[in-house]
């Protein structure tokens, strides 16, 4: 929070008082918390954060309404700054696909095959576990000569060898390979309908 006119205010907007609004936003900002999480994004509670900031900055502005649940409201928000999460790391899937040109089938043609993939790529690394998402995109990051000894690197902090490493990110890109194919199966399917 910026001011603590915007956090008196939300609170207020929370419960009946500052205290009863304390509380809810604590319970309110666990639950955007774990949404975040069940979403895939390793900043969850940032994102919680920027959800309940935005919140507040918007109660004051002139003309403000809103009636029914308060988490309603979060949750619209959440909406919002997930996609927008989503967006900032698009670029980084839009790096990755070619370097994982051996996880998925190239597209035949067309622009939308390529922006399906991208999309499928998104999904699955956001289902994957903080720590292997991490490690995969770590492993694929840099170009030539430090590509090779940022994975050394890499094997080091893991407290493996570089063969060894290797060996897991082949059973990684494997597992994401299917992920990305069964998704852009299903969106095919989809839009055959």
């Amino acid at each position: 929070m910026k001011t603590s006119a915007e956090l008196d205010n939300l609170l207020l907007w929370l419960g009946q008082d500052a205290a009863t609004g304390a509380r809810r936003y604590v319970e309110l900002r666990r639950k955007l918390v774990t949404l975040f999480a069940f979403r895939g994004c390793e900043a969850a509670e940032e994102l919680a954060d920027e959800t309940m900031d935005r919140t507040a900055r918007t109660i004051l502005k002139p003309g403000f309404s809103f009636e029914g649940n308060p988490m309603a409201y979060l949750h619209g928000v959440a909406r919002n700054v997930h996609l927008e999460y989503l967006r900032r790391n698009r670029t980084v899937s839009q790096e990755l696909l070619p370097e994982l040109a051996d996880c998925v089938a190239q597209p035949s043609s067309g622009t939308s095959e390529v922006e399906q993939q991208h999309k499928c790529l998104d999904q699955c690394l956001a289902r994957l576990p903080r720590e292997k998402r991490s490690l995969l995109l770590r492993y694929y990051r840099g170009e030539k000569s430090a590509k090779i000894d940022a994975r050394m690197q890499l094997a080091q902090e893991e407290g493996v060898e570089v063969t060894t490493l290797r060996i897991q990110l082949f059973r990684l890109r494997k597992s994401l390979r299917r992920c990305v194919e069964r998704c852009t199966r299903s969106m095919e399917m989809e839009m055959r309908f």
